[in-house]
């Protein structure tokens, strides 16, 4: 029997260069792609500076999953991130995604140290 081809459009890439588009348009913006940290992959890495300001590290992860995602998989995404921002290795988490997330999840985003966007 032939294995289905992967779509595209639905593995999650598209999203995430979407994403990268749109914050390249941030000031200061420098962004890396598929980095890892600390035994973590990291879907996108974005710093930004400015003069007398410090260095933000943002640590972007992109879900382009069908339905809008649970109250469990933001908590279990925020759990894999928390390491990151424990360490002060990343300012910031922002999860990007397609569908949204379940309005019990929303709680989850402090809007500094995590934030999500659609």
């Amino acid at each position: 029997m032939p294995r289905k081809k992967k779509n595209p459009a639905n593995d999650g890439s598209l999203l995430e260069k979407h994403a990268a588009h749109l914050l390249r348009l941030y000031p200061g913006a420098s962004l890396s792609s598929d980095v890892e940290l600390a035994g973590k992959k990291v879907d996108i890495l974005m710093k930004t500076s400015a003069p007398l300001m410090p260095e933000f590290t943002v640590a972007v992860e992109c879900k382009d999953w069908a339905r809008a995602l649970t109250r469990e998989a933001c908590a279990s995404i925020l759990a894999d991130y928390y390491p990151l921002l424990d360490q002060r290795l990343v300012d910031q988490v922002l999860l990007v995604t397609r569908n949204g997330i379940v309005s019990t999840a929303k709680k989850l985003f402090d809007g500094r140290h995590q934030q999500h966007m659609t």
